[in-house]
């Protein structure tokens, strides 16, 4: 029940593909960010959406050089719109 009531305030959940370089390939892993799905502060919950946003589109030109992969579009688009529902 405890747990109900935590995700029912963090509501929003992103994950991220990133890689870790392994013997003879690339391994996929997860990375979750933990995003309140309501702001009282209006200028942090923009700022933050704004950080996500450019994580999901422009941000995404950064990774390869960083060692991550780009996330697939599907996934994007998933949380794209769960980026616009936080309130």
């Amino acid at each position: 029940m405890r747990i109900v009531k935590i995700l029912s305030v963090l509501a929003v959940l992103l994950v991220l593909g990133t890689v870790a370089v392994a013997e003879g390939g690339q391994v996929l892993l997860n990375t979750w960010l933990l995003i309140p799905a309501k702001f009282t502060d209006i200028a942090k919950r923009d700022v933050i959406k704004d950080f996500l946003k450019w994580m999901m589109t422009d941000g995404q030109q950064y990774c390869e050089a960083l060692s991550y992969a780009k996330l697939p579009k599907e996934v994007v688009a998933k949380e794209m719109k769960t980026i616009a529902n936080i309130e």
